[in-house]
C-alpha cells in the first residue's frame, strides 16, 4: 500500500461551534453558586501559608531534567533516545579541567569514557534477563550508537515503560528524545541567484585565491545528506570512501576511514539517489520534498567545488584545495534524527577535521539542546563548528538548535550583488525595459537581439490558458499569480513558446531572479505598469534589442533569515552573515539527468538559505586555518566576526551578529578582540558555567530595578595585537530605529569603556566594557557596537556587537506542550492526560500559583497547584512537570475553606490557566495560558465507510499517477475552530491519522491530512495479491481524543466468515449473540469455528444454528447438525470454543456462496472493561468440501459492541517524594512491590477497596461502585506521610452513571515519617540522627528512600518537610523542639549546616 498524498485544495470555513455544545460532562464542577471575583481569589491565595500550599498540590519545577519531558513513557511501545552520560568526552573534560586550574592527562580521560560505556552495556545486559516477557520484551531493547567525543553516551531503543529504569544506572545522566529533523529550504521566489563569482568576490575570496590561499591540507566535514562525489567540480576535492566494485561498504571498518553514512549505515555517503527511489515503495514528493536528495551536494560544492566540469558555468567553492569529507546523517527526503546528527558530529571530531559544516537544524531554540551541546564540545575538542542559523525568519527568536550553541559559529543569510541580464522590447511605438527572469543553461539571449516575435497573451500561465491559443516559436506574456514562476514557465514551454515575459500583479516590478536551470525557456520580467500597458497595446509582434545587465545592490539580510536572541541566556545569535540567497552550486548528475547514462553538465542548481550561507563560512574558516596554522577555533570565531562588515541597511545585532564577512581581512587580521565571556552548559544533573572566548558581549537580559538602582553589568575583552604596536581609537555606536530596539539616548542607557588603548606588539591587554540602565529606562533592547580603529590607519576597524535586554518585573512567559487534553479516553496508545509547561521569570519572585478560569468570562473556577519560586533565577527557563491532568480543586466562596479538598475531573470545555507570581514585596503579576478539555474525537467521513471490501478489477481507478482503489475522507475537529478564534494558529493538520496494517495494530505510521482536513489512501493491487490487506486507523487530535476504524480489503470472491453481533451494547449479566457467517464457500459439507474469549469477563452460554442454515436445509430436503460445542483454556486469560456443523443428504453437492451458520452466545460475567469496543475473534476455521479437500477460512470482520460498566477501575503511579526523581518521577523501578507501599481506596463510611502495585510503582484498585460519591485513595509508605487523593469513581453519561478506567496523579506523600506518628517533627530528626551512617542492607526507617544508608539525603527530607502534617493526623500537631534542642541542634551534631532554601 502506498502512502499516498491528498492534494491541498482551498480551505473551507469550519462549521461555528463551541467545546461547551459537546458531551454532557462526567462530573458538574459544583452546584450554582455566585461567581467568584479573580481579586477575593488573589486576596486568597497570598493568605496561604508554606504549609497550606503543601497540603493543596505542590507542583515540580527545575531547570533540567533527567527524562526530557516529550518521553513517552507510559507505554510499552518503542521509543528512541539519546543517553548522556555523566562523565564528560574526553578532550572536554581536559579543557574543563584545565579552566580550573586542574591537569588531567587525555589518556585518562579517555579510560574514563571508556569504562563509563562498559558499565552502562553491563547494566543493559542485566536488567534485559531481569525482565518478565509480561512487562515488554527484553530483546527488543537496542543501543543503537554510541557516541565517545562531543557527548559521552548511547542512542537506544527500548519500551517507554523501562525508560525509567535507565536511572538506576549510575552512568545515567540525561535521557533525552531522539527528535526529527527535516531540511526546510526557502523557495526560490524572492531575490537574485549569484554563481559562485559573485558570491565569492563580495566576501573577497578571489583575493586570497590570488594569494594561493585555497584550504589546501585542512580538513573540511560536511554533516548533510552525502555528497554525489563523482561530480567533476567535486570529484578531486573529495578524499572520503568512495564506492568499489566488488567491495561491501557495510562491511568497512569506520575507524579504517574518514566520513560515514549514518543513515545506510555504511562507509559510503553517496546521497539518496533517483535509483534508491526507484527501488523504494515510497512516493517521489512527500510533504513537499523530493525522496532523492542534493542538499549535501550542493553545500558542498559551495566549500570545495574546483571548477573542473568542462562547461563554462561549473564552479568554483570558497577553499577549493580542501580535504573534503562527508558525513550523511539525512536521509530519503532531506529527513533525520538527532540521534544521526549527533554521531555525524562525533565521528567529524573522531576523524581529526579541521572544520565542520552543519547545514541543518530543528526549530527548537535550545542552547542546551543534544545537538547544541555536541558542537559546543566540538569546538573545545579543537574543531572549527560552523551551523546554519534556520530559515525561520524575520521574526525574533527563531533560532534552531543546533544553531544555538553558544561557542559554535552560526551563521545567517544575505544576498549578494550581481549582474543580472536585461534587454530592451520594441512594441509598436513603446519601448520597454525587461529583466531576465531565468534561462536554461544553454539560452544564449545574443540570439534573441533583433528578431521580430509574435506576442501573445497567455493569462495567468496555468495549463488551460493556453488550449485553444498557438504560441509555438512565439513570445507569451503572463501575468503574475497563483503558479510559481517555474509552473507558468513549464506550461509556457509546454505549449510550444520560444520566450515568456511575466509581469508584476502588484504595483513595481518583480524582484525574484530563478537564474539558469533545466527547463527553462528565455523568461523575463516588467512591472504591472508596464506589462498591462504591453497587454492592452494591441500588439501582436515585439523586438528583442540591446542585450546588457545591470547591477543589483547585494548586502541586505535574506527575510526568510533566523533572528536570534537565544532562548534563556539570550547569546547575540547569528554570529555573522554570509551570501545564502539562491546561491548557485553543484547538485547530483540525477536530479536534472535522471534518464539512463551519464550527464553532469547540467549538473547545477541555485538554492537558498542559511544552508547556502553557512557553507561559505565554513569555506573561509579554511582558508584562515590554512593562513594560521596556530589558530584555534576561538580565533578562528573571533576573526571572522571581528573583521565583519556592516550591512546596506540597518539591522539588530540579533538579525546580523557581528555583520557580513569579509574573508580577506578574517585572513590577515593582526589583531584579535575577545569577548571573555562564561556560557552554561550540562555538568552531571547542573546547569554551570564554562569560558567562553567569542566577538558579541551579550549582556543578556535584566529586569528594570526599583527604587533608581541602576542595572550595572561588566564584561572584560582582551585585545591581542600580533603586529607591530597599535593605538586603538575606541567608540560605541548605539543602534536605533529599528523595530524593538530602544533609544539608549533618549533613554539614559550607557555603555562605559576607554576612548583608546594601546596595546605593544605581541601583547595583549584587557579592559573592561560596563552597562548602565537606569530604573527609568524604557523596556526593551538596547543595542550596537563598539568599534575599535587603529589610529595610524582608519581603514583597519574591527567591530563587537553587544545587547542588553530589560524588561519590567513579572512572570516572562507560560509555554504548554499542547493547548489541549483529553481526561476520559481508555486503553489508547497515545492517550496522553497530561499537560506540562515551560516557563520563566523576568523577575524573583516568592510563590507561583496556578489556577483554571473559564475560558469566556474569566471567572476563577479551581485550584491546579503552587511553586514555592524562593530559588527560582530570573532568565533561567523551568520545566513544570505533570502541570495539569484534567483535575483541580474547586474554589467554594466559603471563607473557612475557600477550596474544597476533594479534586474533581474537570468537563469538556473552554478554560484558561492563570499563573500568579508574587513577589517578596506582596505584588502579584499574572499571565494566562489558553486550555481546552476535549475528550470529543475527531469526526471523520469517508466516501467509502470502514467495513470489509472485496475488490474487483472495475473498482480500481487512477488518481496522481497511480492505479488503487481510493478511499477519500475528511477530518473535522471542532476544538482547532475555537483555537483560532484564540489567535493560535491551528488548522486540520494538526489532527493525526494513524494506520497499521496487521491486524493487532501497534500505531506508528500516518497518512498526511491536509489543512482543510481532506485525507485519501489508496489500496493496491499488489497490496491484496495474496491475502487480505487489515487496515486499522485511529485519527487523533491534540487532546489525543481518538476515534478508531477498521477496512478489511480483499479479492472479490475470496472465502471467508464474518460475524456480527445482536446487541450494539451489553451490561454486567447480559447475554450477546454473536452470529457467524459464510461467505464466498465452495461445495461447504462441514465446517469448523474456534472461537476465542476473555474468560475473566464473559462465560459462554451455548450455541445454535442460525435460522438461516436450517431454512435452507429444509428447502434442500438435506439434514444440518451443530456438535456439542468443546470449551478449552488456552491462554492465561482466554479459552475457546470450538463449534463443527455437519450437511449431509442424497445428492447433495454442497453449501455454496454466503449463509449465515451459527449463533454463538456469551454472558457478561465482569464489567470491568473500559475498551470503547469489543468484539470475539475467530481464531481458526475451515470448512471441508464434496471432495473432502480441507480449505482455510480466515475470519473477516469489523463489527464490535460496547460494554457498559458499572464498576470503576483507578490506577497510576505512586508519588512518594523519596522514591521520586528530582523532577518527581518515580525512580525505584524495578523494587516498587518490596518498598512496603500500601494502596487502597476508601468510601467516606471507611470501606476499602484494596489496590496492587507492580515492579513500576504503576497501582491499580479494582471493582470500585459507579457512584457519585466522593471517594479517597490513600497510599501508604514507610518515612512518608499518607497521600490522600479525592475523587469521584462515577461518570454520567446519557443521564447514567457508569464505571471508567481512572488514571490518576496521587497527590504527594511527604517524606520524613520516621517513627509513623503521622506528623514529621523533632522526634524524626533526633531518631534519624542517632542513625545516621549506619549501613544496612534490610529496611530500616530511619533509612527514609530505602537505599541501604541512613545518610545526608534523608535527613534533608526531613528538614525539608519540618512540621508537615499528615492528612489524618487528626488533632496532633508536630513539636518543634525537645526540650532546647532544635533543628539545627541536630543538624549541626552530624556537622550539616540548615538549609537556607
Amino acid at each position: 500500500m502506498k502512502l499516498i498524498k491528498s492534494k491541498s485544495v482551498i480551505a473551507t470555513t469550519l462549521a461555528a461551534g463551541l467545546l461547551l455544545s459537546m458531551a454532557v460532562p462526567s462530573y458538574p464542577l459544583a452546584a450554582k453558586q455566585e461567581p467568584i471575583s479573580y481579586e477575593n481569589v488573589e486576596s486568597m491565595l497570598k493568605g496561604l501559608s508554606a504549609e497550606e500550599r503543601k497540603a493543596l498540590n505542590e507542583l515540580t519545577a527545575a531547570p533540567t531534567f533527567t527524562i526530557a519531558p516529550d518521553v513517552e513513557q507510559n507505554s510499552s511501545e518503542m521509543v528512541s533516545v539519546i543517553v548522556e552520560f555523566k562523565t564528560l568526552p574526553a578532550k572536554v573534560a581536559v579543557k574543563q579541567q584545565a579552566a580550573i586550574g586542574k591537569r588531567m592527562l587525555e589518556a585518562a580521560a579517555e579510560t574514563q569514557v571508556e569504562q563509563s560505556h562498559q558499565a552502562f552495556k553491563k547494566f543493559v545486559s542485566s536488567f534485559k534477563k531481569q525482565k518478565s516477557m509480561k512487562d515488554y520484551d527484553p530483546a527488543a531493547i537496542e543501543i543503537n550508537r554510541e557516541y565517545k567525543h562531543v557527548i559521552n553516551g548511547v542512542s537506544m531503543t527500548l519500551p517507554g515503560i523501562a525508560v525509567k529504569e535507565l536511572l538506576a544506572s549510575d552512568e545515567v545522566k540525561r535521557v533525552w528524545s531522539n527528535k526529527e529533523l527535516q531540511l526546510d529550504v526557502p523557495e526560490g521566489k524572492e531575490g537574485i541567484s549569484p554563481k559562485m563569482a559573485d558570491s565569492v568576490p563580495q566576501i573577497g575570496v578571489d583575493k586570497l585565491h590570488d594569494e594561493n590561499i585555497t584550504g589546501k591540507g585542512i580538513k573540511v566535514g560536511v554533516i548533510d545528506t552525502g555528497v554525489d562525489y563523482n561530480h567533476p567540480d567535486l570529484t578531486e576535492s573529495y578524499k572520503g570512501y568512495r564506492d568499489t566494485d566488488g567491495e561491501d561498504p557495510k562491511e568497512i571498518d569506520p575507524d579504517a576511514v574518514k566520513g560515514w553514512d549514518f543513515v545506510d549505515n555504511d562507509a559510503d555517503p553517496m546521497e539518496t539517489t533517483y535509483e534508491d527511489w526507484q527501488n523504494s515503495e515510497y512516493p517521489e514528493d512527500y510533504n513537499g520534498s523530493k525522496y532523492y536528495t542534493s542538499h549535501g551536494t550542493h553545500v558542498s560544492g559551495t566549500i570545495a567545488a574546483n571548477k573542473q566540469n568542462d562547461v563554462d558555468y561549473a564552479v568554483g567553492g570558497v577553499s577549493p584545495e580542501v580535504d573534503l569529507y562527508n558525513y550523511r546523517v539525512l536521509g530519503p527526503y532531506g529527513s533525520g534524527t538527532n540521534e544521526d546528527v549527533i554521531a555525524g558530529i562525533d565521528k567529524a571530531v573522531s576523524d581529526e577535521m579541521d572544520v565542520m559544516n552543519l547545514s541543518l537544524g530543528s526549530s527548537v531554540n535550545d542552547p542546551l539542546d543534544p545537538t547544541s551541546i555536541a558542537i559546543n564540545h566540538a569546538m573545545l575538542s579543537g574543531v572549527v563548528a560552523v551551523v546554519a542559523a534556520g530559515n525561520a525568519g524575520p521574526s525574533e527568536k527563531t533560532l534552531g538548535s543546533p544553531g544555538t550553541a553558544a561557542l559554535g559559529i552560526t551563521v545567517g543569510a544575505s544576498d549578494s550583488a550581481m549582474n543580472i541580464p536585461t534587454m530592451s522590447l520594441s512594441a509598436g511605438k513603446d519601448t520597454l525595459s525587461l529583466m531576465l527572469l531565468a534561462k536554461n543553461f544553454s539560452d544564449q539571449l545574443k540570439l534573441l537581439e533583433a528578431k521580430n516575435l509574435p506576442l501573445v497573451s497567455a493569462g495567468i500561465g496555468q495549463a488551460g490558458d493556453f488550449e485553444g491559443i498557438d504560441v509555438k516559436g512565439k513570445v507569451a506574456l503572463i501575468e503574475r499569480g497563483t503558479l510559481t514562476f517555474d509552473e507558468k514557465i513549464a506550461n509556457a514551454k509546454a505549449a510550444g513558446a520560444i520566450a515568456t515575459i511575466i509581469y508584476n500583479n502588484t504595483d513595481g516590478q518583480i524582484s525574484a531572479y530563478l537564474g539558469e536551470g533545466k527547463g527553462y525557456i528565455p523568461s523575463f520580467r516588467l512591472s504591472k505598469e508596464e506589462g498591462e500597458k504591453l497587454k492592452n497595446s494591441g500588439v501582436s509582434t515585439v523586438s528583442f534589442k540591446d542585450l546588457s545587465s545591470t547591477k543589483t545592490e547585494g548586502d541586505t539580510l535574506a527575510d526568510f533569515s533566523s533572528r536570534g536572541p537565544v532562548n534563556g541566556n539570550y547569546d547575540i545569535k547569528p554570529d555573522v552573515v554570509a551570501p545564502g540567497v539562491a546561491v548557485f552550486s553543484t547538485i547530483p548528475e540525477y536530479i536534472n539527468s535522471p534518464e539512463e547514462g551519464e550527464d553532469y553538465s547540467i549538473s547545477y542548481s541555485s538554492m537558498q538559505g542559511t544552508s547556502m550561507a553557512s557553507p561559505h563560512v565554513a569555506g573561509v574558516a579554511a582558508l584562515i586555518l590554512q593562513s594560521n596554522e596556530e589558530y584555534d577555533p576561538f580565533d578562528v570565531k573571533q576573526a571572522l566576526m571581528n573583521t565583519s562588515v556592516d550591512l546596506k541597511h540597518h539591522y539588530s545585532v540579533n538579525e546580523v551578529g557581528a555583520g557580513r564577512i569579509d574573508a580577506y581581512e578574517a585572513v590577515h587580521a593582526e589583531t584579535t578582540i575577545k569577548v571573555l565571556d562564561q556560557t552554561e552548559t550540562m555538568t552531571g544533573d547542573e546547569k554551570t558555567l564554562i569560558e567562553e572566548e567569542t566577538g558579541s558581549i551579550a549582556f543578556g537580559r535584566e529586569y528594570l530595578r526599583e527604587n533608581n538602582e541602576a542595572i550595572s553589568i561588566s564584561k572584560d575583552i582582551e585585545i591581542e595585537n600580533r603586529g607591530k604596536k597599535k593605538n586603538y581609537a575606541i567608540s560605541v555606536k548605539f543602534n536605533e530605529g529599528i523595530e524593538g530596539v530602544e533609544n539608549a539616548k533618549e533613554n539614559g542607557v550607557k555603555l562605559n569603556i576607554k576612548n583608546s588603548i594601546a596595546v605593544g606588539k605581541e601583547k595583549s591587554k584587557t579592559l573592561p566594557a560596563t552597562i548602565k540602565v537606569p530604573s527609568t529606562a524604557k523596556p526593551g533592547a538596547y543595542e550596537g557596537y563598539i568599534i575599535f580603529t587603529n589610529k595610524d590607519n582608519q581603514e583597519e576597524n574591527y567591530q563587537v556587537p553587544f545587547s542588553i535586554t530589560v524588561t519590567d518585573k513579572g512572570i516572562d512567559y507560560i509555554e504548554t506542550d499542547r493547548p489541549s487534553l483529553a481526561n476520559d479516553i481508555t486503553f489508547w496508545q497515545h492517550y496522553y492526560p497530561i499537560i506540562n509547561g515551560m516557563f520563566a521569570l523576568k523577575s524573583p519572585m516568592e510563590t507561583i500559583d496556578v489556577i483554571l478560569s473559564d475560558g469566556k468570562t474569566g471567572e476563577p473556577l479551581g485550584y491546579i497547584g503552587s511553586l514555592n519560586a524562593n530559588n527560582m533565577v530570573p532568565d533561567r527557563e523551568y520545566f513544570l512537570i505533570y502541570m495539569f491532568t484534567g483535575y483541580m480543586q474547586p474554589f467554594t466562596n466559603d471563607p473557612e475553606n475557600p477550596i474544597a479538598e476533594e479534586r474533581v475531573k474537570l468537563p469538556e470545555g473552554d478554560y484558561k490557566f492563570d499563573f500568579i507570581a508574587t513577589d517578596e514585596s506582596g505584588k502579584t503579576y499574572t499571565i494566562d495560558s489558553p486550555v481546552i478539555v476535549d475528550n470529543t474525537a475527531p469526526e471523520v467521513s469517508w466516501d467509502k465507510k470502514p467495513g470489509v471490501y472485496e475488490l474487483n478489477d472495475s473498482m480500481f481507478t487512477e488518481e496522481d499517477g497511480m492505479e488503487a482503489f481510493y478511499v477519500h475522507g475528511n477530518v473535522q475537529d471542532q476544538t482547532v475552530d475555537l483555537l483560532n478564534e484564540k489567535g493560535l494558529e491551528y488548522d486540520q493538520s494538526s489532527n493525526t491519522m494513524f494506520f497499521d496494517t496487521s491486524k493487532f495494530a501497534y500505531f506508528a505510521r500516518t497518512f498526511p491530512i491536509a489543512e482543510n482536513g481532506e485525507v485519501k489512501f489508496g489500496i493496491e493491487k499488489s497490496d491484496i495479491a495474496e491475502d487480505a490487506l487489515y487496515l486499522q486507523l485511529a485519527t487523533m487530535d491534540i487532546a489525543t481524543a481518538v476515534n478508531h476504524e477498521r477496512y478489511i480489503f480483499l479479492q472479490e470472491g475470496t472465502p471467508y466468515i464474518s460475524a456480527d453481533y445482536n446487541k450494539k451494547s451489553i451490561k454486567k449479566n447480559d447475554t450477546i449473540t454473536m452470529s457467524l457467517t459464510l461467505n464466498n464457500v465452495k461445495d461447504l459439507m462441514s465446517s469448523q469455528h474456534k472461537v476465542s474469549f476473555y474468560d475473566e469477563y464473559y462465560q459462554f452460554k451455548n450455541a445454535k444454528l442460525s435460522q438461516e442454515i436450517k431454512q435452507y436445509a429444509k428447502q434442500k430436503g438435506i439434514s444440518v447438525e451443530l456438535k456439542d460445542p468443546e470449551v478449552a483454556k488456552d491462554e492465561p486469560w482466554t479459552s475457546s470454543v470450538t463449534l463443527e456443523t455437519v450437511l449431509s443428504g442424497k445428492a447433495f453437492n454442497g453449501l455454496s456462496g454466503d449463509m449465515p451458520i451459527i449463533d454463538v452466545n456469551f454472558k457478561l460475567i465482569d464489567d470491568t472493561l473500559y475498551s470503547k469496543y469489543s468484539a470475539f475473534e475467530v481464531v481458526t476455521a475451515s470448512y471441508e468440501q464434496k471432495d473432502n479437500k480441507t480449505a482455510e477460512l480466515p475470519f473477516y470482520s469489523t463489527e464490535k459492541f460496547e460494554v457498559i460498566s458499572k464498576h470503576t477501575t483507578v490506577e497510576g503511579t505512586v508519588n512518594l517524594e523519596a522514591f521520586n526523581s528530582e523532577e518527581g518521577y518515580f525512580n525505584r523501578t524495578g523494587d516498587a512491590e518490596n518498598l512496603g507501599i500500601n494502596i487502597y481506596a476508601q468510601t467516606r463510611s471507611g470501606k476499602k477497596y484494596k489496590g496492587t502495585i507492580d515492579s513500576y510503582g504503576q497501582f491499580q484498585v479494582k471493582g470500585i461502585p459507579a457512584s457519585s460519591q466522593e471517594y479517597t485513595l490513600v497510599i501508604a509508605a514507610p518515612g512518608h506521610l499518607k497521600s490522600y487523593s479525592t475523587f469521584i469513581p462515577g461518570k454520567k453519561v446519557a443521564g447514567e452513571l457508569i464505571g471508567q478506567l481512572q488514571r490518576v496523579r496521587p497527590a504527594l506523600g511527604l517524606a520524613g515519617d520516621v517513627n509513623g506518628d503521622k506528623l514529621i517533627d523533632i522526634k524524626d530528626i533526633r531518631d534519624a540522627v542517632d542513625a545516621y551512617g549506619d549501613e544496612d542492607s534490610s529496611i530500616k526507617k530511619e533509612d527514609i528512600n530505602q537505599d541501604g544508608k541512613v545518610d545526608e539525603a534523608d535527613v534533608r527530607l526531613i528538614e525539608k518537610n519540618f512540621l508537615a502534617k499528615g492528612p489524618d493526623a487528626g488533632n496532633k500537631d508536630p513539636k518543634e523542639t525537645i526540650g532546647k534542642k532544635d533543628l539545627e541542634y541536630f543538624l549541626r551534631l552530624i556537622e550539616l549546616e540548615p538549609n537556607k532554601n
